[in-house]
This record gives structure tokens, C-alpha cells and sequence, in this order.
């Protein structure tokens, strides 16, 4: 009965927030939208819901196809994680080089840590981590900011 009280928590994780910031066209813009995509990590780890991570992921994107194939399998076998805290403690937001549709933003991150249900009872325990990086590639579709690579070391 425990784990249903978790799965329930974690399933009513409240979604973030996109902020204004990111809808606009500028390296500005494109800082807000790429924290705002890892923002998202936490809250579809936790819900499987990948609406908005799909709609900022590009198909040829292997690093969001990779998060969206793991959560998608890991809540489609009757698991979740538990709602965990991720904190951007840094943004680098480099210039768009001319002739170039996607320009690179650099994220500092620190994790709280993060427990995975497996579905079965079985649970896997993710330490914190102080500082891990997010590299994602953004380009502007006309429309809003759309991720076409991202890395995370």
C-alpha cells in the first residue's frame, strides 16, 4: 500500500512552468527555453507525462528520444521516480554562429537524489550529484525553441 501512496505523489508532481522569457527569439530566449527543458526532467521522470518534452524535441534529437524511450518504458511497466529536485546552478549561453540554425546553451546542474520504482516492488536508488552538465543544441522553428542535440555528462 506504501508504494501506491508513492506512485500517487509522484504522479501529482505539478508541471513547470514555461516562462515568458523562453518564447521569445533571443539568446535570452534560448537560455530560459533550455532551462526550462531540463526542467521537465524531474516532473516526467515522476508522471510520464512527455507532452512538452516531445514538443521541444526534434526527431533527429537522440538525447531526447533516449529520455523519452527510458521514462516511456519505465512508466508503461507500472513504474515511476519519486519527485526529486533538480537545480540549474549555471547558464552558458553561447552566440549563434552566423549561417547556423541551432546555437548551444551549457547547464550547470545538481540533483537531488532520486529514487526509481521499478513497477514490481523493486526500487534503485540515484545518489545526489553536485554538478552535472547539460549541453543541448536549440534552434528557433518560427514558432518557439525546439532542441536538435543535447548531452548529458
Amino acid at each position: 500500500m506504501e508504494e501506491w501512496g508513492l506512485k500517487q505523489e509522484a504522479l501529482a508532481t505539478a508541471a513547470p512552468v514555461m516562462p515568458e522569457l523562453a518564447t521569445y527569439n533571443t539568446p535570452e530566449g534560448r537560455g530560459a527555453a533550455a532551462e526550462y527543458f531540463a526542467s521537465l526532467l524531474p516532473y516526467a521522470s515522476a508522471t510520464g507525462d512527455l507532452t512538452e518534452w516531445k514538443a521541444m524535441s526534434e526527431e533527429r534529437c537522440e538525447f531526447c528520444k533516449s529520455v523519452i524511450d527510458d521514462f516511456t518504458n519505465l512508466h508503461d511497466s507500472g513504474g515511476w521516480m519519486d519527485p526529486w529536485d533538480l537545480t540549474i546552478t549555471e547558464t552558458t549561453i553561447y552566440e549563434q554562429n552566423e549561417g547556423y540554425d541551432y546555437a548551444s546553451v551549457e547547464l550547470k546542474l545538481a540533483q537531488s537524489e532520486a529514487v526509481r520504482h521499478d513497477g514490481t516492488g523493486g526500487q534503485t536508488t540515484h545518489d545526489a550529484s553536485s554538478e552535472t552538465t547539460l549541453k543541448l543544441a536549440l534552434r528557433w522553428n518560427g514558432k518557439r525553441w525546439v532542441v536538435g542535440e543535447g548531452e548529458h555528462s
